[in-house]
């Protein structure tokens, strides 16, 4: 028989309690929770960023400029502009569902979604999410890799809901910047709106976070030798204007 807790005692918050619970994988669920959290925290911890890239194994690195919302410039390893435009197409492969209300919804960074103690995202709020790409729309995905969380935790009823099985999880570095390190694996629930924007394949495969972005920086094929994305990041939140996205003949 159960003894009922007295008034004193501090009770866990019931979705602290959802994202803490025992994980299929048999990661530490604190820590589980805390890489589903970062994944969730894109939209709010940058508005600009310039990084180099590689989406194909064997390419040479290509130099990205992202502005938020979707302005977009890609400069190729010998200093040809690639495409740059302040429009560029939104990707939807981030998120966890197909069904998107766009015409009233604000920008993320307009609209306050729940967060922990440290800043990182509990549950994303409506809103108009979309990272730009061009010729891969993984980079989208990457840009905000939300399709690896879901937008909220899953229910402690349903078993096997959430999107990832995450197996391990580490504290790293990536190109000397502090990341999340997680061995991950798709679930049933891993579904994107766009099958090409997917960050994952079948297996289990390492992904790495940046701390300070929540961008995904790396995704490691367990079967693979090279990565199937990989990102270097160079500078956030720099002065980017309109000229910044022009110049392609």
């Amino acid at each position: 028989m159960s003894v009922p807790p007295s008034r004193e005692s501090p009770q866990t918050p019931p979705e602290q309690q959802r994202e803490e619970r025992p994980d299929p994988g048999h990661a530490d669920p604190v820590a589980a929770a805390r890489f589903r959290r970062l994944c969730r925290s894109s939209p709010w911890r940058w508005r600009s960023l310039r990084f180099q890239l590689v989406l194909r194994a064997g390419l040479d690195p290509v130099e990205v400029l992202v502005r938020r919302p979707l302005a977009l410039r890609i400069v190729a390893a010998g200093g040809d502009v690639v495409y740059a435009s302040t429009a560029a197409r939104p990707g939807t492969g981030s998120y966890a569902t197909t069904a998107r209300r766009t015409s009233w919804l604000m920008a993320p960074h307009l609209v306050t979604p729940g967060r922990d103690p440290e800043g990182l995202v509990r549950r994303r709020p409506e809103a108009a999410y979309g990272e730009p790409w061009y010729d891969d729309p993984r980079l989208a995905s990457a840009l905000d890799p939300a399709q690896l969380a879901g937008n909220a935790p899953a229910a402690a009823e349903l078993p096997h809901a959430e999107p990832v099985t995450i197996h391990a999880v580490r504290e790293t570095a990536h190109e000397g910047r502090p990341a999340l390190e997680a061995v991950v694996s798709p679930g049933h629930a891993y579904r994107v709106a766009d099958p090409a924007a997917a960050l994952l394949g079948p297996g289990r495969s390492t992904v790495r976070i940046d701390v300070a972005t929540g961008v995904c920086v790396l995704v490691q094929p367990e079967d693979d030798a090279a990565p199937a994305l990989w990102l270097r990041i160079l500078a956030t939140d720099e002065y980017a204007g309109d000229d910044e996205f022009a110049g392609v003949p």
